[in-house]
């Protein structure tokens, strides 16, 4: 008896180890497909059967957020933002038009602690991760998205032409540990298994 209640306090207790010890993991993912009848993000770009049409002369340029202030977690590593597009370049001589993805710091006015990625059409899907190592000098995209728990993005555009591109979706990908969860249950039946063997003691005492 005293061996199957030391077995069963053991076992208990390995699965409750397991069940809330976590690794890292994606632990949120969520999709903006653009387009007619889709997602409608904010700004006046125009949107098009297969996407939205991001122009660098719109008088209220495209920006879109995602928000995972519902997501309990211990932790972040790193947060993806892959995009699907075309024409976005760079195109011309001199590479006359250059998009560049631009992630929000925390100063709205200022770009300078935005975090900045230059779109190339043959590598659509693309994919632009920021992490504590991309927290450099100025920037600080990933400490902004994390204290907000809002991951804001739009694009810029500085040549002195009139250009546009066509977005097909944005997917925000997070990589880290949720929060662990108690197992009320599993611990009631440790105490019980740890009480067996307290009475199995007992009665070997007498």
């Amino acid at each position: 008896m005293r061996k199957f209640a030391y077995g069963l306090a053991a076992g208990l207790f390995a699965a409750t180890l397991s069940a809330t010890t976590v690794q890292a993991a994606t632990i949120y993912e969520e999709t903006h497909d653009y387009g007619l009848g889709q997602y409608d993000p904010s700004g006046s770009d125009v949107l098009v059967s297969d996407g939205v049409v991001v122009s660098d002369t719109s008088l209220d340029r495209f920006s879109d957020s995602f928000d995972f202030t519902a997501v309990d977690y211990d932790s972040i590593d790193s947060i993806s933002l892959t995009l699907t597009f075309s024409d976005a370049g760079p195109a011309g001589l001199g590479f006359l038009e250059a998009w560049t993805a631009r992630i929000q710091g925390s100063d709205p006015g200022s770009s300078s602690d935005d975090f900045f990625a230059l779109l190339f059409d043959p590598l659509s899907p693309q994919s632009i991760t920021i992490s504590l190592s991309t927290d450099v000098l100025g920037v600080d995209a990933f400490a902004h998205t994390l204290d907000t728990g809002v991951f804001e993005f739009w694009f810029s555009e500085f040549s002195t032409n009139a250009d546009a591109f066509t977005l097909d979706s944005a997917t925000l990908s997070i990589s880290g540990t949720l929060a662990a969860v108690p197992l009320p249950a599993t611990g009631a039946l440790m105490l019980l298994a740890l009480g067996g063997i307290a009475a199995t003691r007992r009665k070997t005492a007498a």
